[in-house]
Formats: C-alpha cells, sequence, structure tokens
C-alpha cells in the first residue's frame, strides 16, 4: 500500500499552520523545519544543513571524496586510494593540545614548530619514551634512557657554538 500525493508543491505544517514542517517544490528543494527554522535543503549540488550534524555511525566516503573547511576549501581531509591527506591551503596549520597549548604548528613554508611558547615540551621517541629531546626553558636535552647507545652518523662531525661562528669540536672520519 502506498500513499502518493500530487501537487507541485507540497507543505506539512503544524495543526495552526503556524510553523513549517516539510515543503517540496516541484522542480526545486525538499525542505525540512524544525521549530520553524530550516535545517535541511536539497539542491542541484546535493544538501545543505543549517547547524550541527551528529552521526551515531560512521561518515563515510570513497576515496577521494573530501571534507572541505574554510570557505575556500582552505583545509581539506580526504584518503586518495593510497595515502591519506591533510591539505592545509592556507596560513599556518595548528595542532593544540588540552591545555590550549600549542603543541605542533607547521608554518607555510612547511618549518615545524613543536611545544611553541612552551617550555618542557618533550618529543619522544620508542616504547617508553627512551629517547627524549626538550627545553627547559634554560637549557636543551638530549635524553637517551633506554638500552643499547645513542649513535650519530656523519662524515663529518662538527660542534658550533650558540652563534654558530666557532667551531668547539671537529671530529673527521679516517
Amino acid at each position: 500500500n502506498t500513499l502518493r500525493i500530487s501537487a507541485d508543491s507540497i507543505a506539512l505544517q503544524s495543526g495552526d499552520k503556524s510553523e513549517a514542517g516539510l515543503v517540496f517544490t516541484k522542480n526545486n528543494s525538499v525542505d525540512l523545519y524544525y521549530d520553524n527554522d530550516k535545517k535541511i535543503e536539497t539542491t542541484s549540488g546535493g544538501v545543505t544543513v543549517s547547524g550541527n550534524v551528529f552521526v551515531t555511525g560512521s561518515f563515510r566516503g570513497d576515496d577521494n571524496s573530501k571534507l572541505d573547511l574554510g570557505s575556500s576549501n582552505d583545509l581539506q581531509i580526504y584518503h586518495n586510494g593510497s595515502t591519506n591527506i591533510i591539505d592545509n591551503n592556507v596560513g599556518e596549520m595548528k595542532i593544540i593540545s588540552e591545555d590550549n597549548i600549542e603543541a605542533i604548528k607547521i608554518h607555510e613554508d612547511g618549518t615545524v614548530d613543536i611545544g611553541a611558547g612552551t617550555d618542557n615540551i618533550k618529543l619522544r621517541f620508542g616504547a617508553s619514551s627512551d629517547l627524549q629531546i626538550f627545553h627547559d626553558g634554560s637549557d636543551s636535552f638530549i635524553s637517551d634512557t633506554g638500552t643499547g647507545g645513542l649513535y650519530l652518523s656523519s662524515n663529518q662531525f662538527l660542534v658550533r657554538n650558540a652563534a654558530g661562528n666557532e667551531l668547539q669540536i671537529q671530529a673527521v672520519e679516517n
């Protein structure tokens, strides 16, 4: 059994006709309202949603389907079939931690800051954070606390002063 209603425009409204619920217009949109406020509208390009969208399952898209954010698609997140991509098309990209610390900042030229503006932020490597690189506000540290050694490989190893204009240690192979 099917209920069919034929008309060029159909509106489902509240009993007193003061609020729209669903409006269908021939060769145009289908609009869904909440409390007389349009929330969903079909368009020739897809669907326009006003307000928040809460998903209880998965948000899915095929390969190369993009999540475009910003007025000019400034930030795009997608999977191209073999690689996951976060594409920042304007300005810096920041990852902000729970305490509103700029954990990672990627500048337009590709330079990366870790823990920008905050001391004692550690870059940690290994399953037990065995290798750490950090600055405590006064001094800089490379800390290797795991088993085994810390190896630096180079055909010429140079250590310079902070200004970079005086050689303090030089080691040359052979």
